[in-house]
């Protein structure tokens, strides 16, 4: 069992979190043309924020955020020789991203939110951006994003009861399952008695 989760965080995490951060330094220096911002960058996202802590645990919070930058990543990577001080707007026709590029940049995304459905969220602001960077060509970036939607709805309506219940509702932490802000309503009918209060001890002396 040890090995195992060793096995998973190395392979599905460590490693995955490593060819990111190779891939997000090629992508900043053809984006700056500064090796410097390059290296500072890479350095402050690899040790100054909670990817390293998430990137040697088995949780999906580290590869869901690598998940969803590689597609901003995918659908904005430059040509060599192309950054500051020319026309950077993926919008321009010689930079505009390949149907390869917006579908990998579309099942990334998907993948994103079936590691994390918090990031939803930055997921419909990269489908916005994908429309308009890519106009019409932007339906392949949704095609390839919907398998990851059709499982993430398979997977918690049998399980949850509703495609759209959030699973914090069933955490077996009785803390946060119990939070009014995340437990479901309650049902009505009569409440269980309180428990009876603890006998106050007679004072001293």
């Amino acid at each position: 069992k040890h090995g195992t989760t060793i096995a998973l965080r190395l392979f599905t995490v460590m490693l995955p979190s490593l060819a990111f951060l190779f891939y997000f330094a090629r992508w900043t220096e053809r984006r700056t043309q500064a090796p410097v911002a390059r290296d500072l960058l890479v350095v402050a996202l690899g040790a100054g924020t909670m990817l390293f802590p998430y990137s040697i645990l088995f949780v999906g919070h580290a590869q869901a955020a690598i998940a969803a930058f590689s597609s901003f990543m995918v659908l904005t990577w430059l040509p060599p020789g192309s950054g500051c001080g020319g026309d950077v707007s993926v919008a321009s026709p010689s930079l505009s991203p390949s149907l390869t590029r917006i579908a990998v940049a579309g099942a990334l995304a998907g993948a994103a939110v079936l590691l994390e459905y918090q990031l939803l969220l930055i997921v419909v602001l990269l489908a916005l951006y994908a429309v308009w960077a890519v106009r019409g060509r932007a339906v392949w970036f949704l095609v390839c994003a919907l398998p990851f939607a059709i499982e993430i709805v398979a997977y918690h309506a049998p399980l949850f009861g509703r495609p759209w219940r959030f699973p914090y509702c069933h955490l077996a932490t009785q803390a946060l399952a119990h939070s009014p802000h995340l437990a479901p309503p309650a049902r009505p009918g009569p409440r269980p008695p309180a428990p009876p209060a603890p006998p106050v001890p007679p004072p001293a002396g």
